[in-house]
């Protein structure tokens, strides 16, 4: 199972890199329907949601997204048709920290709650 989550992280990153750094040329780029900072906020979202599910550390993931999308903004300065954007790193950003967000509050419900179904149990002994 670890090997599936550790191929769908690296695919998903190493396709996210691709997308974020091929050429597209403007008239291309302007069909494009869905507001530009919605889908860098989804994209590392998702990117910082699958490398929890592989490594089930918020530190590692977290960090990890943070430097592609930083990365990937910094190297869009040296592409043709791609510019680097303070407004689209920010979206990167949001979405890692939305996530990570997300996930310790899932986590921490979770504990929440196995602990008070331990301490049901215990007291029904």
């Amino acid at each position: 199972m670890k090997k599936i989550e550790l191929i769908v992280a690296l695919a998903y990153t190493l396709a996210l890199a691709y997308f974020s750094l091929v050429p597209v040329p403007k008239e291309v780029s302007s069909t494009v329907k869905v507001s530009d900072i919605i889908q860098h906020f989804a994209a590392y979202f998702t990117l910082t949601f699958l490398w929890y599910i592989f490594w089930r550390k918020v530190k590692y993931s977290s960090i990890l997204s943070l430097v592609v999308g930083a990365l990937t903004e910094l190297a869009q300065s040296a592409v043709p048709y791609r510019v680097f954007s303070l407004a689209d790193l920010a979206a990167n950003t949001a979405g890692v920290v939305v996530s990570t967000l997300l996930i310790v509050g899932i986590k921490h419900c979770l504990n929440t709650f196995k602990n008070r179904v331990s301490e049901t149990v215990f007291k029904l002994k």
